[in-house]
């Protein structure tokens, strides 16, 4: 009886530690589930039995200006085996420099989302006009229920890209026509020109003064003398005209009034530009009845004016540290007189724009009237200028035939675009075997002035990218960063590679820096037949990690009892047989 009790214990001790080892893993593999820790679970929830909505990112990334409305068209889908209730989106905007908050934005649905099924919704959001080109990610958070009425919440995020970015407006005025050339004491005249905004953003709350005027010389019309024009599209012009009258006691012969227009830009800031009329020739008013008035003859002593009747640059888009051909034209207003002895200065305020060949003066023998003298001179702007535009003045010093000596200033404003220089500091690749993935990480910092858009990381050489392109996103002025890319060698011992990083400036320019690299690469041996001793198995692999489902689990331990039950029936069965015939 002694042994009959040992082999109860025994196998009881059995079954108590297969249900043990069954229990254990039911309860680990009911939060073994692979879900993310991105979302704040019911506290008397288990993590299997809750679901998960997440948004599904395109390949398509929408694209948008500067100022525009972009359109947001999400789908979302649960990925675990419950459905979710009442899902909530809303649009995380407020930390978001490149979205303007307008209005609350928010999805919102009574119908339950079923396991493993997807949905869509569609948001419009304003982008800022001071946006700056590049890859930016709106922040959204999603709060659902489970069936059990707790909620869930949790983050995620959607990609748009800026694809420009707008200048400030600059303002100039150009075209100006007087109704007549012939002017005298007495006479009513139109002065008409245009105001066009060259700059690529618009030029918001335009107004217009005129200056210059006095009871002796020239007045305007009804006394206007200002003009509101509102807004000024980028790459656009307006037209105005005022009328003047000139005193019967007009005094000088060359008279000047003064156009100064003011406006703000996208970001408020107020901007000022002026230009200057020039009224030239006009007859006076004889001093007494016996005088007569000035002739013809008289008029060609009338003061000779020079302008800048068109300029460009080249290249357009100027980045600060480039070097450009600033070309111009000057024209000599007069009709009537020649200038001679012209001396041209270029220079610019603070030293924005360098000299890079030659002088910075230009000498013309001489201008006749109402012609045109073309030039052009190498620069080179700063290279720690901001991204704004800059003012680049020409001083113009000229004598007439008479020997009267006259001095102007034109200023034309150039927009530059802001520097950006990225420097790899360190790589550092791992060993690895001849096409197997390899770590390659690397150190990068953003050395220049402006953001740095759409980073990539690719390689060439001994070396193959695991994906072609490696897209990093947005580096702003001094940051530095790290990243790590699989790459694979393609030989075996020393390959030789160059990482390449390329990305936008702010003015939409691709630019690219590369540095090379070397690590070594084996070839990894594979054991066959012939590499076996004669008479000896290949031994079989290891088994890893192999995995159970409960039910399995439960049903091995139900088996077990089974078999230890009829066992144990059995063997006390042949001990009882034994000990009744020992009796007998």
């Amino acid at each position: 009886m002694k042994k009959l009790g040992l082999i109860f214990i025994i196998v009881t001790m059995v079954l108590v530690s297969s249900l043990t080892f069954a229990d254990e893993k039911t309860v680990e593999d009911a939060y073994n589930d692979g879900y993310d820790d991105g979302y704040n679970a019911g506290k008397n929830s288990a993590k299997a039995k809750t679901p998960l909505v997440k948004i599904k990112q395109s390949e398509d990334i929408p694209e948008v200006e500067p100022g525009a409305i972009i359109e947001f068209k999400l789908r979302f889908k649960n990925e675990s085996n419950d459905k979710a209730m009442s899902l909530h989106i809303t649009p995380q905007i407020e930390d978001n420099k490149a979205l303007i908050y307008e209005r609350p934005l928010e999805y919102a649905t009574t119908v339950a989302l079923k396991a493993n099924s997807e949905g869509t919704c569609t948001f419009k959001i304003r982008t800022s006009e001071e946006a700056k080109m590049g890859t930016y990610a709106l922040k959204l958070k999603l709060e659902y229920k489970n069936a059990s009425n707790e909620v869930f919440t949790r983050d995620d995020v959607t990609y748009f890209k800026i694809i420009t970015e707008k200048s400030k407006p600059i303002i100039n005025v150009s075209n100006i026509v007087l109704s007549s050339q012939n002017l005298k004491y007495g006479d009513r005249f139109i002065a008409s020109f245009d105001i066009s905004n060259i700059g690529e953003s618009d030029a918001k709350d335009v107004e217009l003064k005129l200056e210059g005027f006095t009871d002796s010389g020239i007045m305007p019309l009804d006394s206007k003398d200002y003009s509101y024009l509102g807004t000024i599209e980028g790459r656009n012009t307006v037209n105005q005209k005022f009328n003047f009258v000139i005193s019967d006691d007009i005094e000088t012969k060359d008279n000047t009034i003064t156009a100064t227009i003011t406006y703000k830009g996208f970001d408020d800031k107020e901007y000022t530009a002026s230009k200057k009329i020039y009224i030239t020739g006009v007859k006076l008013k004889p001093k007494s009845s016996g005088d007569k008035e000035t002739d013809n003859d008289d008029v060609k002593y009338a003061k000779p004016k020079t302008i800048i009747s068109s300029y460009s640059i080249n290249p357009n888009n100027l980045v600060a540290g480039d070097d450009f051909t600033f070309s111009f034209t000057f024209k000599n207003t007069s009709r009537e007189k020649a200038i001679r002895n012209v001396k041209v200065t270029v220079s610019s305020k603070e030293g924005c724009f360098i000299i890079t060949r030659g002088s910075n003066t230009f000498y013309i023998e001489s201008v006749g009237a109402s012609q045109s003298v073309s030039k052009k001179i190498d620069l080179k702007a700063k290279q720690d200028l901001t991204s704004n535009s800059y003012e680049l003045n020409l001083n113009f010093e000229y004598e007439d035939y008479n020997g009267a000596e006259y001095n102007s200033i034109e200023t034309i404003n150039i927009p530059v675009t802001e520097y950006s220089k990225l420097v790899i500091n360190g790589i550092n690749i791992s060993e690895g075997y001849v096409g197997q993935p390899s770590s390659l990480s690397f150190d990068y910092v953003n050395m220049g002035k402006a953001t740095i858009s759409n980073l990539q990381a690719s390689v060439e050489g001994d070396f193959e990218g695991v994906q072609e392109q490696n897209y990093i996103g947005n580096i702003q002025a001094g940051n530095s960063d790290y990243y790590d890319i699989e790459v694979k060698p393609t030989k075996e011992g020393i390959n030789v590679g160059t990482l390449i990083l390329s990305f936008e400036d702010s003015s939409g320019r691709v630019n690219s820096v590369k540095k090379e690299f070397q690590g070594e690469a084996f070839t990894e041996e594979i054991p066959t037949d012939i590499d076996m001793p004669i008479g000896e198995d290949i031994p079989a692999p290891e088994e890893q990690g192999t995995t159970f489902e409960t039910w399995q689990i439960v049903l091995s331990g139900i088996g077990t009892l089974l078999v230890s039950f009829v066992l144990t029936f059995i063997i006390t069965k042949k001990i009882l047989m034994k000990k009744f015939e020992e009796d007998i």
